[in-house]
């Protein structure tokens, strides 16, 4: 009489048990996804710090390039036969799809005469890959140029890349320089060996009929691709925009034409000069330089040799008064208000 009940107890116990132990994987499962989650949470915040700083870097680089503001260096590319942290340049003509595209160059870029400083810091993702870096054509030293930077500036229309999101959207077809994180090997990358190719590293993804190869720059290539990561596809990029990066840079040219009215004394040219050509030539559009058929007081002797050929030809310099100027940059919407000992003002915040 006593068997039913004993059994009743032993069937509970039994369920309560498999209940404990369902419990406790769930509990498992749980734990596990969210340190899941926050191990990519935090691998995400390294990769996104970096990417951040290449930008930055880029920005200061081209601010401060003493050959010409505005000016990149080359990407460390495989063709030398190896990845050696190196930029490296090209005397004659490049190939846009090999010489625009590389790994981040921590050291001084190889090829272009003297030595170039690039930027002296490995950058990396929270795989401990290296970025990767692509740059326009229109930022580098060029063969047509005689191995130097030709002019730059916001009005160039071609050139630029294009990023799209994983719509396919356009984001820009003005990025003046990609900057990418490769993530960890994904299907039949292999990265063994001196140089593996930069599909070996970056992906493709196809959108609609379009397809976007993170690792190539070619003619008909739709560009870039920014999308979210899955079994196929793990790269992460940021850009910088030309109007963005010639924000930063037209701030500097200004500046360097700042310091030539400080030092001159009075807004250039002179209002009195004998015989007006000076005030001829800007009306004109052009700024006159220090020259001996033109009574131009000098006031441009002293600025760094980059001007005449890269900067010059994209400069409205305009005289308003004794002690006040204004500057415009072909393609910026920034006018600039140059006065004599008193901080510089600007229309709008960029480009």
């Amino acid at each position: 009489m006593q068997t039913r009940p004993i059994l009743r107890r032993e069937h509970g116990a039994a369920l309560l048990i498999m209940l404990t132990i369902i419990v406790i994987g769930a509990a498992f499962l749980l734990v596990s996804s969210l340190n899941k989650a926050n191990h990519q949470i935090e691998r995400g915040k390294i990769t996104a710090a970096a990417l951040a700083q290449a930008k930055d870097a880029l920005i200061g680089y081209a601010v401060a390039n003493t050959a010409t503001p505005g000016g990149l260096p080359f990407p460390d590319r495989n063709n030398d036969g190896n990845y050696d942290g190196s930029g490296d340049c090209v005397t004659s003509g490049f190939d846009s799809a090999l010489h625009l595209l590389g790994k981040w160059p921590s050291y001084q870029e190889q090829g272009c005469g003297a030595p170039v400083s690039a930027f002296g810091m490995p950058l990396t993702d929270s795989h401990g890959e290296t970025l990767w870096y692509a740059v326009s054509g229109n930022l580098v030293k060029s063969a047509l140029g005689g191995g130097n930077y030709l002019v730059i500036n916001s009005s160039i229309t071609t050139g630029w890349f294009t990023v799209v999101n994983d719509q396919g959207a356009v984001l820009t077809n003005r990025a003046a320089a990609v900057i990418l994180a490769p993530g960890g090997v994904l299907l039949s990358q292999t990265r063994l060996g001196a140089a593996p190719t930069a599909n070996q590293f970056l992906e493709a993804a196809t959108i609609g009929t379009s397809t976007y190869t993170n690792y190539a720059i070619e003619a008909g290539d739709a560009g870039f691709v920014s999308r979210n990561a899955d079994d196929t596809f793990n790269d992460r990029l940021l850009y910088i925009t030309a109007d963005e990066l010639m924000t930063s840079v037209s701030k500097r040219v200004a500046q360097e034409l700042k310091n030539r009215l400080d030092a001159y004394g009075v807004a250039y040219p002179p209002a009195g000069d004998s015989s007006g050509e000076c005030q001829a030539a800007l009306t004109s559009g052009t700024i006159p330089l220090a020259d001996a058929d033109l009574d131009c007081g000098g006031v441009l002797t002293g600025l760094p040799a980059w001007f005449q050929p890269n900067w010059f030809p994209v400069t409205t310099y305009t005289r308003v008064s004794a002690n006040q100027a204004t500057l415009r940059f072909n393609g910026c919407g920034i006018t600039y208000t140059l006065n004599l000992g008193a901080p510089t003002t600007q229309s709008q915040p960029g480009c």
